[in-house]
């Protein structure tokens, strides 16, 4: 995940994301805010997460 992803977003029934358990509904939230954390770190660091 980088930081271009979203709650929102669907993925497609094609899409081998929508398999994973990363992906999911129920994990999505964690693995955002997860994200956010790693967001802050890279700023400290003058990085990117994607």
């Amino acid at each position: 995940m980088s930081g271009t992803w979203s709650k929102d977003r669907v993925l497609g029934l094609d899409d081998k994301r929508s398999n994973g358990p990363r992906f999911a509904n129920e994990n999505i939230e964690t693995n955002l805010a997860l994200v956010e954390a790693l967001r802050e770190i890279a700023e400290e660091k003058q990085a990117t997460i994607t």
